[in-house]
């Protein structure tokens, strides 16, 4: 459009002419100039407008901290789950943002969160109407996820092993125990519950009498290093198994002696006697 202006006398002025854009839109240089007026001279100036821009910055937060390895992704009413841009925050860079001048859409900002990480009852979507020439700002609170790990000492057929006492340690402070326990016949599971996923723990378990030797997860000096993860519970396995002592063998008899026999004499036949002769008389 044009507009057009003529005043009544010529008197070498100085007039400024302003340009008040419509709502979504500025000047893309000055919206102000300045015209000299001179007779019978015309000028023709051209102001070009432009659509105003407007930004959306989402920022992602763990207890007032950014959280670097969330993943942001863009996407509006009309790109059907299409992801238009995506960002991810660092350690050098705690918000995501998106530039745009259509405004007749909404946006959506959807956060991936890092491992160990979920979103509240919110949701990890938002949905947003863009005002021009407005910065909107939001951030995504995050909660941290507990990560569980399970000490079960049983029999090899399954069932708890009462009496058995199992302790259970962060590696790098061996002296002070975390958590102690003594199973009984009902209850034969430890449960460890943490949100550092980076420590190494360390368990123990002493069984209830000198019968018992531990197999399974834990090694024949009954002790077993294990580390946590998020995906699913670590389970750890002691399995107490009862030692059986060899048979014990019967004492061993000397062989039985047979007595010796002497050999059998033959009886004395005894000698005949002989009548003493007589001599003639």
């Amino acid at each position: 459009g044009q507009c057009f202006f003529s005043p009544e006398n010529y008197s070498n002025e100085t007039y400024i002419a302003t340009v008040t854009p419509p709502a979504g839109l500025e000047c893309k240089d000055s919206c102000s100039f300045q015209v000299d007026m001179n007779h019978e001279q015309t000028h023709d100036i051209t102001v070009v407008l432009v659509k105003v821009q407007t930004t959306l910055v989402v920022s992602v937060e763990y207890q007032g901290t950014s959280v670097p390895g969330a993943q942001i992704n863009f996407s509006n009413s009309t790109s059907q789950g299409e992801i238009i841009e995506s960002c991810t925050i660092t350690d050098s860079k705690s918000q995501c943002s998106m530039t745009t001048i259509t405004y007749t859409i909404q946006y959506v900002a959807t956060v991936v969160v890092p491992e160990g990480y979920s979103c509240p009852n919110k949701g990890c979507s938002a949905i947003f109407t863009l005002v021009p020439g407005l910065t909107t700002e939001y951030t995504f609170v995050l909660i941290q996820e507990q990560a569980q790990g399970v000490v079960v000492v049983t029999s090899n057929s399954g069932a708890c092993v009462a009496g058995a006492l199992v302790t259970i340690y962060d590696s790098s402070k061996p002296d002070t125990a975390l958590q102690s326990f003594t199973t009984t016949s009902n209850s034969c599971n430890v449960t460890v519950t943490t949100t550092d996923v980076s420590i190494e723990y360390f368990a123990t378990v002493t069984p209830p009498d000198g019968n018992y030797m531990c197999s399974g997860d834990f090694s024949s000096s009954c002790s077993a290093s294990f580390q946590i993860v998020y995906i699913e519970i670590t389970i750890v396995k002691c399995i107490l198994v009862i030692i059986v002592p060899p048979p014990m063998k019967a004492p061993t008899k000397p062989p039985t002696k047979k007595p010796t026999l002497k050999p059998t004499e033959a009886p004395i036949t005894p000698k005949p006697t002989r009548k003493p002769t007589e001599a003639p008389i």
